[in-house]
């Protein structure tokens, strides 16, 4: 069965641990505890601080158990956020994993780790601000399954061809950073390789409604989109599927909404 980030929080809420018998109970040893508890290597911080995961993850290899989110307002449950020495909010390194968003305007955030508010304290769960230098997500927690197959289904009904790995690597990633879905779409049509294909006006709509609709188009919907783009172009074409509810109806199927 599938660890989730609830497990984690059941096995060691109100624990109290130190992984490395070094300075008592500290945020690192969470960090630590998790890693040893994911099955990933338990590694030294290089700098001591904490934060000197988040720089130093590529020469350390996080890459290969961790994927780096530099969007705060981008954070799911079970990501490990990091902030930095002198930030605004922390007056030192700390390193937690985040629950949830503590405010609407996701500024804020429920933090699951050790030596929070109270010295050497245990693991709980306390809020903070979102002024992270970056975060790393699990991969035994990420499930991309959904931003992948709307990426591919971009490939082939945009572009007109099967996927690449390294782009699908790269959008996949922008979704998982908090670029609007709306957003990859019409950078496909953006793209040097969509128009150099020199598509005509009713193949262009023909593609906006496979690529944003994933459907034929309509006599009467062609209708309306044909008098749209002679009267304003391609870009409020692309805006008004864009933010379509059908669209969005795609995009809840995806889970992307």
């Amino acid at each position: 069965m599938a660890k989730t980030p609830q497990d984690f929080i059941n096995a060691y809420n109100g624990k109290r641990i130190d992984y490395d018998g070094v300075a008592n109970v500290q945020c690192v040893d969470a960090k630590k505890q998790f890693d040893a508890w994911a099955g990933y290597p338990v590694l030294p911080t290089i700098t001591g601080w904490a934060d000197g995961y988040w720089w130093y993850r590529n020469s350390q290899g996080w890459g290969r158990y961790y994927e780096f989110i530099t969007n705060p307002k981008a954070l799911r449950p079970g990501d490990w956020c990091f902030w930095a020495i002198g930030s605004r909010s922390c007056p030192s390194s700390h390193v937690g994993m985040f629950v949830g968003y503590a405010n609407t305007a996701k500024t804020a955030g429920r933090i699951f780790s050790e030596n929070q508010g109270t010295p050497n304290s245990g693991f709980s769960t306390v809020t903070i601000n979102l002024d992270i230098c970056g975060a790393f997500r699990p991969r035994i927690f990420v499930n991309t399954t959904n931003e992948t197959e709307f990426v591919k289904s971009l490939y082939k009904n945009i572009l007109g061809r099967e996927y690449d790995t390294g782009g699908l690597r790269t959008w996949v990633n922008a979704l998982d950073n908090g670029v609007p879905a709306k957003a990859v779409v019409s950078s496909f049509f953006d793209s040097r390789e969509y128009k150099n294909k020199k598509k005509s006006d009713a193949q262009f709509l023909i593609d906006c409604y496979s690529g944003y609709l994933h459907r034929k188009p309509d006599k009467s919907g062609t209708t309306h989109w044909t008098k749209v783009l002679a009267a304003k172009g391609r870009s409020a074409v692309l805006t008004g599927f864009g933010n379509s509810a059908e669209f969005k109806r795609i995009l809840t199927k995806y889970e992307l909404v």
